[in-house]
Parts: C-alpha cells; structure tokens; sequence
C-alpha cells in the first residue's frame, strides 16, 4: 500500500490496476507494465541481452511497453475495436496514464464493471499475442477472427440486454 500512496507517484490509479473483479496475475500484469518494467526488448537489452529489437506485432519498430500496448499498429486496431465507433483512438503516453483515465462517469449499471475490466484485458491479451508470436512463432487465431473480420469485443447477448459481455478476453490460457 505505500508504493500506491507514495508521493512519487501522485494520482495513482489503483482502483483501475488493482480491479477486484481480475485474476491477480492479470491486475500484476498491468502493475508491472504502469511502471514500464514488463521484459520487453528494450528493457531486456538494458540488462545487457544481446538480442534486435523489433516489435513481433507491427516489425516494423522498436519493441518498448508503451508501443507494444498502446501505440503499435496492431494495438491500435485492438483498441480501435473496443472504443465506440464514432471516437478515434489516441494512445496515452504511458499505461499509467491509461490508467489513470479510462474510468467513466457516463457509463453506469453493468455495463461500468465491464467497462472498468476493459484495459487490463486488452494489455493482457495484447501481451500474450505477443508471446505467442515469439515463442511459439503464430498469431493467435482469436485475434485474427478480431482483426479480420472485425468482431466486436464487448457485444450484447441478446438484444434485450443491457449488459455487455467480454468476448474472449479474460479467458484462462
């Protein structure tokens, strides 16, 4: 509880980061990444890893936290999914900041807890695609059906409902 109320960390988000309604190792997840120490390239080569950094995601840039999650073409597009479809997605600067304002005073009932479990889903899954791509040399095939055929992610069981149900996401790998 000190590192969330430590004065260098003004504002911290925890009730976003620490989600009761996430599995620990997912809130641990987004944690870890908020204070960009996830084992990403770049953080690898500054513990003296001899390896290229290139994101396995877009190949195209340097594989860093807040590209990986937030910046990256394919992120991009996975958060494009999720937000209405009348916004544009502009990446925060950081996961801290991500954090910090993703809650919502306009979405409420149900619909508010499946809202709040929304970024931890998204970099957790964004994460795994990612270790699937390098350590088992694919894409997940989820995330293809996402991006291909453009699925939505939180969509409505059936047309009465109210409440929004995360499709794939939260899932036990």
């Amino acid at each position: 509880m000190e590192l969330v109320q430590s004065p260098l960390v003004p504002n911290f988000p925890y009730k976003t980061i620490w989600n009761p309604h996430v599995p620990p190792k997912i809130n641990l997840f987004f944690w870890t990444a908020s204070l960009s120490k996830i084992s990403t390239q770049d953080s690898l080569q500054r513990r003296n890893f001899k390896l290229a950094s290139r994101c396995p995601l877009c190949l195209s840039h340097c594989e860093f936290t807040e590209h990986l999650l937030l910046s990256c073409q394919f992120a991009c597009k996975v958060w494009s999914l999720i937000l209405p479809s009348h916004s544009s997605w502009i990446p925060p600067l950081s996961i801290l900041q991500l954090a910090q304002t993703w809650s919502s005073n306009t979405i409420t009932g149900p619909a508010k807890l499946i809202w709040d479990l929304v970024p931890a889903a998204v970099l957790w899954e964004i994460w795994n695609e990612r270790n699937t791509r390098i350590f088992q040399e694919k894409s997940q095939s989820y995330f293809q059906d996402l991006m291909f055929n453009h699925r939505p992610i939180i969509e409505y069981m059936d047309s009465d409902s109210e409440t929004p149900v995360m499709v794939d996401f939260l899932k036990p790998h």
